[in-house]
């Protein structure tokens, strides 16, 4: 990412302050100046663009299921975490029942701006058993 410096970010401008501090909440680990004419430009390395992958996980009652992003990335959203009986694959999830607890609140804080999270596949863990007795699985995208 580039932002050419020009006279509206200088310290006196009326933009400046809000300017500069929406460029500090990317959060952005990497920024340089390089000088270039006419003006410099100020940058921020992107070491390891996003991947862009999907990320799925599967697996079924008394496991954990482990997300995790290569290259330093980090999880940025989930779209589907339910414990239950639940349909489909990766890309393609659905509830199938009434059998079903919808648990992406849960992940969502478990997870997200995080490199790996575990979670541990268990009514004791999501607060409930949407049909004891129930041969249940947990899906996550």
């Amino acid at each position: 990412m580039q932002v050419v410096v020009n006279p509206l970010l200088l310290n006196d401008s009326p933009i400046h302050d809000k300017a500069w501090s929406s460029l500090k909440e990317l959060n952005a680990d990497n920024v340089r100046i390089a000088f270039k004419y006419p003006y410099p430009y100020i940058s921020v390395s992107e070491l390891y663009p996003p991947s862009g992958e999907l990320l799925c996980g599967s697996t079924y009652d008394s496991n954990q299921q482990t997300l995790h992003c290569d290259n330093s990335g980090v999880i940025n959203e989930i779209v589907y975490a339910s414990y239950g009986t639940n349909n489909g694959e990766c890309g393609n999830f659905s509830d199938n029942s009434a059998c079903v607890s919808n648990q992406i609140d849960y992940v969502k804080k478990q997870c997200l701006n995080q490199q790996s999270c575990t979670i541990d596949v268990n009514a004791t863990t999501f607060g409930n058993d949407p049909c004891p007795n129930t041969f249940k699985r947990f899906d996550v995208e």
